[in-house]
């Protein structure tokens, strides 16, 4: 039996998504991105590589920043090789109408945009500290419209002329060193990347976001800028209450999304209203009907990234076997991808599979 199920990732209940709307300075959704007409993909040519990849999150999101300004058209899907990413891409493409306009590496990239001034520069950060520093250069590059380019590469990023925007690879950051930024970084934002990880770079830099990782006073007091009931994106190290505290405490809302990739361009908000689902009106309900009733229902609570990764590949959820038998449901956090609606149509494992984002 072709089963037709719907699974809804949206970021935070309809009163919330209502009072957000479209606006970028609101607190209660993730920060509306601009659509591109066209998306070029950032091919990868060594993904264990955390200069490469870094630089690519930061294309990436001085691209999507770039279409929040009005000045490209285009966006950048920096390819990863979970094959389920590969779904999401043909749907988004789909859904935007968007143009496919090939594949170019990370330099390439930044060759592409330094002339049509996406690109201003270069920040500088070292790889091998894998602290906070690349933390730090993050939110530079947001503000400052800058790559991440390790010390290694730096003369990489001379041959082409670019100018060294700050430098962070010998910072050691606390709050101090963010104090002249509180008033140009995005304050209905917050991004919690891991220093060994490129994840979330792209979506950081997009929307001029603080960035940290670590439960410290540093992470408390950039929590305190945080306008409440805004999003925190990524997750924490250490024990799950011991970081999810103090978020909680300011009144903010923190999704396990550090796994996530392309969140730049997957977040980008739905026009369409969208499908209704099939619901049962109260006084329909026979009341005197003695039957008991059962549900199943699997659900990882806040983990947004679950849905994200192998879900609809594995033959542990989406694609198990007894999926069309069985009148299962799946779940995603309540505070996820998108306030929009953005449907995508899959078909996985013989089953039809209606997305909400």
């Amino acid at each position: 039996m072709f089963k037709q199920f719907v699974l809804v990732w949206m970021l935070g209940c309809s009163a919330l998504v209502a009072a957000a709307g479209n606006r970028t300075d609101s607190a209660y959704g993730w920060p509306a991105q601009k659509a591109p007409t066209s998306i070029i993909t950032c091919s990868i040519q060594r993904g264990s590589d955390l200069r490469e990849m870094n630089l690519a999150q930061s294309v990436a999101g001085l691209a999507a920043q770039s279409l929040n300004e009005g000045k490209t058209k285009e966006g950048v899907w920096i390819s990863v090789s979970n094959p389920n990413y590969a779904i999401y891409y043909r749907s988004l493409v789909k859904r935007l109408h968007a143009k496919e306009a090939g594949s170019l590496t990370a330099w390439q990239l930044v060759d592409r945009y330094v002339p049509i001034g996406i690109i201003k520069g270069y920040v500088l950060y070292d790889v091998r500290k894998m602290d906070n520093s690349v933390n730090l250069a993050t939110v530079y590059a947001g503000l400052m419209k800058g790559i991440l380019v390790d010390l290694s590469e730096e003369a990489t990023a001379r041959e082409k002329g670019l100018v060294k925007l700050f430098d962070a690879s010998a910072i050691d950051p606390d709050l101090s060193t963010f104090l002249p930024l509180k008033e140009k970084v995005n304050r209905n934002l917050m991004v919690l990347c891991n220093p060994e990880f490129s994840n979330n770079r792209d979506y950081a830099i997009a929307h001029k976001s603080l960035v940290w990782h670590g439960v410290d006073s540093t992470l408390k007091g950039l929590l305190e800028w945080i306008q409440p009931l805004s999003p925190v994106i990524g997750w924490n190290k250490g024990g799950e209450f011991q970081h999810i505290e103090p978020c909680t405490r300011r009144g903010l809302i923190n999704t396990a999304s550090d796994w996530c990739v392309n969140l730049s361009l997957l977040s980008i908000y739905e026009t369409k209203a969208p499908a209704k689902i099939k619901s049962l009106a109260p006084k329909e309900i026979n009341w005197n009907d003695q039957r008991n009733c059962q549900s199943f229902v699997m659900s990882d609570g806040d983990n947004m990234q679950w849905t994200f990764g192998d879900f609809i590949s594995s033959k542990d959820y989406w694609s198990n076997p007894s999926n069309s038998g069985i009148n299962m449901s799946f779940t995603s956090c309540v505070v996820n991808l998108s306030a929009g609606a953005g449907m995508y149509m899959m078909s996985c494992n013989g089953h039809s599979l209606q997305v909400y984002l």
